[in-house]
């Protein structure tokens, strides 16, 4: 069984609308970053928000591309020619 964790906090004016900050914990057991594209939920007397999986970028492919895994250079031969 999945554990719950709760926090209590208050929501604020900010701009022109309204924001609620995360404590630590919550963020941590989310795994919600900053710039996270959230979904949310509208239902009666309830918000539910949920992180949205975002396409990797490139320096995210780059940066996860493991070169030993993947047979070293795509060109391991001297140039020709």
């Amino acid at each position: 069984m999945q554990s719950i964790l709760t926090s209590r906090t208050t929501v604020r004016v900010w701009g022109n609308g309204l924001g609620v900050r995360f404590t630590k914990p919550i963020v941590e057991a989310s795994g919600v970053l900053a710039d996270t594209l959230v979904n949310i939920t509208v239902q009666k007397g309830r918000m539910i928000i949920e992180p949205l999986q975002r396409k990797p970028q490139l320096a995210d492919k780059l940066a996860a591309f493991d070169l030993k895994r993947r047979g070293g250079e795509a060109m391991p031969f001297p140039p020709r020619g």
